[in-house]
């Protein structure tokens, strides 16, 4: 499990922090000392954790099996990855391609295959375009 990635960080103080770390998440989310007013939408929505995020996060408990553990980390990671990649194209007023199906982590957005071959293609079209101008001269003999 790759813990040092964007998708498992978030900003919050170190307080908090240290009420945290030794526990599973549902049991930091059920702790009145770490969330006096409950876990809120309003609290974990600007940390990119919606309701179904959230209930990855409610399923893992002290008693979780490692396996399941990986399972849901997995899946939460996704989850959250697709929020912030979703609310940075908003910011950048790039219209999200909606997907077949689920899509791994490690394969790349459609819009981003998409933007990819674009630039293949440019790349190909400058690549014929240098190629019409280069001149073969050859050795030329001198005497």
């Amino acid at each position: 499990m790759d813990v040092n990635t964007v998708a498992n960080r978030t900003l919050i103080s170190d307080q908090t922090n240290g009420k945290i770390k030794a526990k599973a998440p549902a049991t930091y989310l059920a702790d009145a000392e770490v969330f006096p007013s409950g876990a809120s939408d309003e609290l974990l929505g600007p940390h990119f954790i919606d309701n179904e995020t959230r209930a990855l996060l409610e399923q893992a408990g002290e008693t979780t099996t490692d396996e399941e553990v990986s399972n849901l980390y997995r899946r939460f990671l996704q989850a959250r990855e697709a929020a912030m990649i979703e609310e940075i194209r908003k910011a950048c007023g790039i219209a999200p391609v909606k997907e077949e199906g689920p899509v791994e982590t490690d394969e790349p957005a459609a819009d981003i295959q998409a933007g990819e071959a674009l630039l293949e293609e440019l790349d190909d079209d400058t690549d014929l375009a240098r190629d019409a101008f280069d001149v073969d001269v050859g050795a030329a003999e001198v005497s």
